[in-house]
């Protein structure tokens, strides 16, 4: 398990015959393992421990009630932990027939999602409570370095902490931070798998094996074969396959050590959607599939290779250890179109194109130490860390002749012949970022209805580039900061509490690692010797586990002051932390079963987004740029019968304004949008589900490019998939 290497045959496109094949090996060698005669097999030393049927940690179907995240630093349960926290189960995840963590978060209340522009990549861009959150992507609690499209097949939860939360995370976490955790080999027999076909030439394979070897050891594989064509986005398509194995040794016992591997590569037809009226501030009003890609010229690929160890030791009740080591290199490379400069009296669009060619290494060690203990009648949990990480990504950025290419606004066609070339530019640009951090959490027990938590994180920050491009090379930054998370928890009941929390964040220069320039969050000349912008968070809210804590009321009010934002000084390239910025929120969110046959999932965020301060006195007054101040999203399930489920989604986000550091005129309308499910369990061990994916084939837009030429990105049309999933 220490090397696994990947033949050649599996290093082509993921459309490919030799991809297809590697996965059904992969997928045939776990199932065929699973199906050896019982003699060749080692049995447990105690059946009775190892239930074969259940799948570990699995919920009923329509049970979406998370008690608690997987970090080691929140030590409480989600109830009685004073911030803000959406857990999003593999079981909605599977139910809403969502396949990237894109898809799941598209209909999450208080997210939006922002555009790969000129400045930086294109990929899992997220945007949480009115800031840019792309670099603030973690698996199982380790920052996921580089923007890249992420799947779900390997997916166990999503945890999504809102707010400002560097105490926890690290720079950055303005407006909050996502955690992937991922599936984990556990202490029981089971195989299962889905197989999904459907409208737009979808065809989608998934499995997950866990093998449990003796007593003291367990393996786990999923695996995921992907191939569609995108609703209503003619000529645009996403290939992908991946698999994640992954091996427990000392799966029941006090010291334990997991070692995962993570691959996934995908090859897609990029999609930049449709162009801008520059006359109406909207979107062009074209057919839905009008695409102005060039199928001969565009292309995505990319890839991750991701290997991780993780140590546990629990010395006794009180005192546990965790340690994890990850190293990882992805892949993000592409050509895409465009569409800028409509001229609606020619009927005319350019189609131009946007590259990049880069590669992201990260590194990391990070050690959690938890301590229990009391002092008088206080009751603490304490947990202190220290963590080191290096992140790199370099880009090796496309030259394509001729750049622009023009073709038709009204009838595009995306097949024309392409006669240019695509060669690389033969610049680069490298950006290495190390951090070295130490950390102390204590959650207090005050007594049966007060509780308090304290956090401090601090962060020694190193950031540099190295580039060929004189304007690129030699910048730094150094800067060292400290943040906090302090809050206190009252139970009225023990099944309620209500909570007051106060939280810090700091944004470094060059934080973003993928960003081309200022304003999208890298480091240029003009900002590298800024000190780190300050982030400031304060949340009062209640949360409720009522109807025989089956359901989770919550609710929160919150505010957010980026007190000294990165702004450009007129005049010139030089920015200043001279900027102020706040945003004031609402968030309600409900989780869990009404009845036993009536399961939701959903919520309502309000933001009200203002420009505090700025050089330049037009922006003062206006709104922050690609905020939804208004986003709800309500799924629902009724299980009709032992056997047969109904369900849907509805979805509503508010406009949404273009803009650099204030909002401008230029919009994306609001949007309703509507899902249907209907699922049917043939026997205990397979069952059928029709998802209905935007019900009504609305036209909407996910986002808005904020530059003078600006386009829109086309959310995908109605869908239909019929899946067959099974376990035993």
């Amino acid at each position: 398990m220490s090397t696994i290497k990947i033949p050649g045959t599996l290093r082509g496109l993921p459309g490919g015959r030799g991809e297809l094949a590697g996965f059904v090996s992969v997928v045939g060698l776990a199932l065929g393992g699973a199906a050896m005669p019982a003699a060749a097999q080692t049995p447990p030393a105690n059946p009775e421990q190892l239930p074969p049927v259940t799948v570990s940690g699995d919920r009923q179907q329509g049970d979406y009630k998370v008690d608690r995240t997987t970090s080691p630093k929140m030590t409480e349960p989600l109830r009685d932990t004073p911030r803000s926290v959406v857990v999003i189960p593999k079981e909605l995840i599977r139910d809403q027939g969502a396949t990237s963590v894109k898809d799941v978060l598209r209909t999450t209340p208080g997210i939006s999602l922002g555009t790969g522009e000129g400045g930086n990549a294109l990929g899992d861009r997220i945007i949480i409570r009115g800031f840019d959150s792309r670099g603030d992507i973690f698996v199982d609690g380790m920052r996921d370095p580089g923007v890249v499209s992420r799947e779900t097949f390997a997916v166990e939860q999503i945890e999504v902490v809102k707010g400002p939360s560097s105490a926890y995370t690290g720079r950055g976490a303005t407006g909050g931070s996502i955690n992937i955790v991922t599936k984990q080999p556990k202490a029981q027999n089971f195989y299962a798998g889905d197989v999904t076909f459907g409208t737009d030439a979808t065809k989608r394979v998934t499995v997950d094996v866990n093998q449990v070897l003796g007593d003291f050891a367990a393996i786990r594989l999923n695996g995921m074969w992907h191939d569609a064509d995108v609703a209503e986005r003619k000529e645009v398509f996403q290939k992908r396959w991946g698999f994640a194995p992954s091996l427990t040794l000392g799966i029941n016992a006090p010291t334990s050590f997991t070692l995962s591997y993570y691959h996934l590569k995908t090859d897609e037809m990029p999609d930049y959607g449709h162009p801008f009226n520059s006359t109406t501030q909207e979107p062009m009003k074209v057919r839905h599939r009008n695409f102005y890609g060039i199928v001969d010229r565009d292309f995505r690929n990319t890839s991750a290779d991701i290997v991780t160890g993780e140590f546990k030791h629990q010395f006794n009740d009180q005192i546990s250890l965790r340690n994890m080591t990850r190293y990882g290199v992805t892949t993000n490379d592409y050509v895409v179109s465009a569409p800028e400069a409509p001229n609606q009296v020619a009927g005319t669009v350019s189609s131009n194109a946007k590259t990049r060619n880069a590669t992201n290494t990260g590194f990391g060690n990070q050690t959690d130490l938890t301590v229990k203990f009391d002092t008088g009648s206080f009751r603490h949990t304490l947990v202190t860390g220290l963590e080191i990480a290096r992140d790199q990504v370099t880009n090796k950025p496309f030259t394509v002749t001729p750049t622009g290419v023009v073709g038709s606004l009204i009838d595009p066609n995306p097949n024309r012949p392409w006669t240019g070339s695509v060669r690389p530019a033969g610049t680069y640009t490298r950006y290495t970022t190390d951090t070295i951090a130490g950390y102390i959490f204590d959650s207090v027990k005050i007594s049966e209805q007060w509780e308090a938590m304290a956090g401090l994180r601090l962060d020694d920050y190193r950031t540099k580039s190295r580039s060929n491009v004189a304007a690129n090379n030699g910048l730094k930054n150094h800067s060292t900061f400290l943040n906090w998370q302090l809050g206190v928890v009252y139970k009225p009941l023990p099944y309620g509490s209500i909570y007051a929390s106060f939280s810090s964040s700091s944004n470094p220069s060059g934080e973003q690692l993928d960003g081309g320039g200022a304003d999208y969050g890298g480091i240029v000349a003009g900002n590298a010797n800024l000190k780190p912008e300050r982030n400031y968070s304060y949340e009062i809210g209640t949360k409720w586990d009522i109807l025989g804590e089956r359901l989770s009321l919550t609710g929160a009010l919150f505010r957010i002051d980026k007190t000294d934002a990165r702004v450009s000084v007129p005049g010139g390239g030089v920015q200043a932390l001279a900027g102020k910025q706040r945003v004031d929120g609402i968030e309600l969110g409900v989780t869990g079963k009404i009845t036993n046959e009536w399961s939701v999932f959903g919520g309502l965020t309000l933001l009200d987004t203002k420009i505090l301060k700025s050089p330049t006195a037009s922006q003062v007054g206006q709104k922050m740029p690609n905020v939804a101040e208004t986003t709800f999203s309500l799924w629902t399930t009724y299980q009709v019968t032992d056997r047969f489920t109904i369900g849907g989604l509805a979805y509503y986000s508010g406009p949404r304004y273009g803009g650099t550091y204030a909002a401008g005129t230029a919009h994306i309308p609001g949007y309703w949008r509507f899902d249907a499910m209907a699922s049917y369990k043939i026997t205990e061990n397979v069952d059928v589900r029709l998802n209905v994916l935007n019900l009504t084939n609305k036209l909407y837009y996910d986002a808005l490019y904020r530059s003078a030429t600006p386009f829109a990105y086309v959310g995908p049309g109605r869908s239909a998939l019929l899946t067959t999933a099974f376990k035993f």
